[in-house]
């Protein structure tokens, strides 16, 4: 920061995080921002492709394979909807960006952990970031569980573009994007137990979803690439 003129964040989470180790610079967020087409018009995959029902209630992750993002959390709360069989979820991505391999000790401990409810999930592995918005048009809810202060995700964003309703946590700067069309549960020790609760209130509650979605597309209006560009370069200035 000494070195620096300026800092831009992509959050304000962040943004208070820089003030707090330098007040003599100018310091500010721009939002990420994301292609919304890509996501408005995406064609579902057939949902029988990955061996799900057309009458499956899909819940979908999408990010990298990590602990921070809560993965194993939202497993932990799958074991709880064993009741539920047309409850499922569905797992995208690898541990890291670009990781075709998809296998990791980490995800080895996921599907031990998730053995008893093998017939409820998923796992794709790492998926093109051009075809992600296909496997999301085919869901009907998005988790975003992370566990780490997350300064302000993509997957937040492209889930909103979707569409779909969002249960998340209350972390970084998640809640700047989808606030109000979101459900924000507190990452603590009954974090399973809250996504739990949150999956079964929308699964129960089509309407509830409904209203969620119609927030989800207004909101993602303010994260286009378009608008994050003249964001960007306006504070350069």
């Amino acid at each position: 920061c000494k070195v620096c003129d300026k800092v831009i964040t992509v959050s304000d989470y962040i943004k208070r995080r820089v003030e707090t180790i330098s007040s003599n610079i100018s310091i500010v967020t721009v939002h990420n921002g994301i292609d919304l087409e890509r996501f408005y018009q995406a064609t579902p995959i057939d949902r029988k492709t990955l061996g799900f029902k057309n009458d499956d209630f899909i819940v979908v992750y999408s990010g990298r394979i990590n602990p921070e993002k809560g993965v194993k959390e939202l497993i932990k709360a799958f074991t709880q909807l064993k009741d539920y069989p047309n409850i499922k979820l569905l797992i995208i991505g690898g541990s890291f960006f670009g990781n075709t391999k998809g296998i990791d000790p980490f995800i080895i401990s996921l599907q031990e952990e998730s053995k008893g409810i093998a017939d409820s999930i998923v796992f794709t592995g790492f998926i093109p970031y051009e075809q992600i918005p296909s496997y999301l048009a085919m869901c009907d809810i998005a988790v975003v569980p992370s566990i780490w202060e997350d300064p302000f995700p993509t997957t937040i964003l492209e889930a909103m573009a979707t569409g779909l309703p969002i249960i998340t946590t209350n972390s970084g700067g998640i809640a700047e994007a989808c606030e109000g069309c979101a459900i924000i549960i507190n990452k603590n020790k009954s974090i399973a137990d809250n996504i739990y609760n949150s999956i079964l209130k929308l699964y129960r509650n089509v309407e509830v979803g409904k209203k969620m979605t119609d927030h989800c597309l207004r909101q993602s209006l303010k994260f286009n690439k378009g608008e994050y560009a003249i964001s960007f370069f306006n504070s350069l200035q």
